[in-house]
């Protein structure tokens, strides 16, 4: 292909009109310093190789999907066409969720948003990305580290999903006021395979049931040791606080509906982690 040709190949790409895509924006907290400052290049490189390993599995899959990594920030976008293009969506960022470096893990904030985008290879842009980027980094971001979405947002995939009934099972609202939802990762597997048996197989396939326990405890511990890292720094100490008690949620919320799906074994992790809810004198405000 000469350069004139190829040149031509790239705007034919992305000389587009928009498409309406649902999009998230999530970015990877603490990379100005601590993680800089606190792990090798190696360590760090381990995750972003993981990431772009996911992001080439997705590529080449069925799905209509896409995923850009920029610097320490990820935007996965789908075109909803059918219910599966939703559990999709919200299954890969599942996958990107809950990143791990070394052996303690990197809190993520993020923002979902729906609308006109253009998301092609590794360019992407639209209204939909400055939506989801404002609710997760800009005027509407929370200092709670949550992949969030607005009333809006929430509504229409409340309509798309009619009466399936599985988004008001992995999404939540964050206040009495309903003007903001945040998608909790945790439950996804668990909500996936209840209410979603009709789904296809693909989207069963992944981490067990036994993985997901093992790494929640895991992630219950981490943010205690997080909370006695920043006991002096109120408002690092604030988010791990509440990032904490979505981890507790979630354990209460497993141990209630979804214990069917649980071994005795991953129940006696459970119960760990509403043990220490019990004993930590910090936990009565739950």
């Amino acid at each position: 292909m000469d350069t004139q040709q190829e040149k031509e190949e790239i705007f034919k790409k992305h000389l587009k009109a928009y498409e309406k895509r649902l999009v998230a924006f999530i970015d990877l907290q603490g990379f100005k310093d601590e993680i800089i400052k606190n792990h090798s290049s190696y360590s760090i490189g381990v995750v972003f190789s993981i990431f772009e390993y996911l992001r080439k599995l997705i590529k080449n899959d069925e799905w209509d999907l896409k995923v850009t990594i920029i610097s320490d920030s990820i935007v996965i976008s789908a075109k909803l066409q059918t219910y599966d293009d939703f559990l999709y969506f919200f299954y890969v960022c599942s996958a990107f969720a809950v990143p791990k470096i070394d052996d303690s893990f990197v809190a993520v904030r993020g923002g979902i948003a729906y609308g006109d985008l253009h998301h092609e290879d590794q360019i992407v842009f639209g209204p939909a990305l400055v939506d989801a980027y404002d609710i997760s980094e800009g005027k509407r971001k929370s200092d709670l580290l949550r992949i969030r979405m607005s009333k809006d947002t929430f509504d229409f995939l409340s309509n798309f999903c009619e009466s399936k009934g599985i988004l008001k099972a992995i999404v939540f609202p964050e206040n009495n006021n309903k003007d903001f939802y945040f998608f909790n990762s945790w439950l996804y597997y668990f909500a996936l395979k209840i209410i979603s048996a009709d789904s296809s197989d693909a989207l069963l396939t992944g981490k067990s049931i036994k993985t997901i326990i093992d790494d929640l405890y895991r992630y219950y511990l981490w943010c205690n040791d997080n909370l006695e890292k920043y006991n002096d720094n109120i408002k690092l100490y604030n988010k791990y606080y509440y990032l904490l008690i979505d981890i507790i949620y979630s354990a209460q919320t497993i141990e209630k509906i979804y214990k069917s799906l649980v071994s005795a074994e991953s129940v006696s992790i459970l119960d760990k982690i509403l043990s220490c809810l019990k004993k930590s004198k910090r936990d009565k405000k739950l």
